[in-house]
């Protein structure tokens, strides 16, 4: 079968999303993307002779690298690495049927590659658990915002990038004007949000700080959808055992794939 590879802007819309909502969880991404972020990112697809979207590859362009997931035919998706030819990028959420399409297209490329599983919660499932007081912070907190960013990641970023930060919802456990533990919602769709983001200073971890903003942004991202979900590394297991303390369970198991950059999930 022969494919043909094509940047696109509003065409193919209906056909992008009937690939990807055949399942919602693992493409909250590629929907939440071409539904709110779609000129921020960019949106590739394989055809067939008949112009029928085979695989879909969508690029969100961040400030250091970019963030690159897909669905639809392993050869589709091969087409387009192949096309697309990314340099620095991360893939957060590759099924292992995609891997041997990514290393013959990327080959010597390829970066730390980690074993990650993909949790979801529903309101069924949902046990939340705060012990601790729990802000959602707005953009009066995007100082405080900024000295994390330092402290965590030793990068400086403007008001205006951490208010822009702050325009996902954001929930911490804060100190002294200092941010002791976070977690963000970084996707919304009807059917699934998406929660990420969750970091504590190391001095603090052990005293629950990460369960309480995690149960605090489960129970919005429960609000906005049916379904939350997170990726995990799969070696983290305290991390592990705490989203399933707070009635996240396993969905499916990834590969979280870097290119010229090394992030760790």
């Amino acid at each position: 079968m022969t494919l043909k590879v094509v940047e696109v802007a509003d065409r193919y819309g209906d056909d992008i999303l009937r690939l990807a909502k055949l399942d919602p969880v693992l493409n909250v991404f590629i929907i939440y993307d071409w539904m709110s972020l779609r000129d921020r990112c960019g949106f590739y697809v394989a055809l067939d002779s008949s112009e029928m979207v085979k695989a879909v590859c969508v690029i969100y362009r961040d400030r250091s690298f970019d963030s690159i997931v897909f669905c639809g035919s392993e050869k589709g998706v091969e087409m387009i690495l192949d096309h697309i030819k990314p340099v620095r990028a991360v893939m957060p959420m590759v099924e292992f049927k995609y891997m041997k399409a990514v290393s013959r297209s990327l080959g010597h490329n390829i970066g730390s590659v980690y074993d990650c599983m993909l949790m979801v919660c529903s309101r069924d499932m949902f046990k939340p658990k705060v012990r601790h007081r729990v802000l959602k912070l707005e953009d009066r907190h995007a100082n405080i915002l900024r000295s994390f960013w330092m402290e965590k990641r030793g990068r400086e970023i403007s008001v205006e990038e951490a208010k822009e930060l702050l325009g996902k919802p954001t929930f911490a456990v804060v100190s002294g004007g200092r941010i002791l533990s976070i977690a963000n919602i970084l996707a919304v769709t009807s059917a699934v949000s998406m929660i990420g983001g969750v970091y504590t200073i190391p001095e603090f971890r052990g005293r629950g700080l990460a369960t309480s903003v995690v149960s605090k942004a489960t129970e919005e991202a429960l609000k906005l959808s049916r379904l939350s979900t997170l990726v995990v590394r799969s070696e983290n297991l305290p991390a592990v055992r705490l989203y399933r303390k707070v009635g996240y369970e396993p969905y499916k198991r990834l590969k979280w794939v870097c290119v010229g950059v090394d992030v760790k999930p």
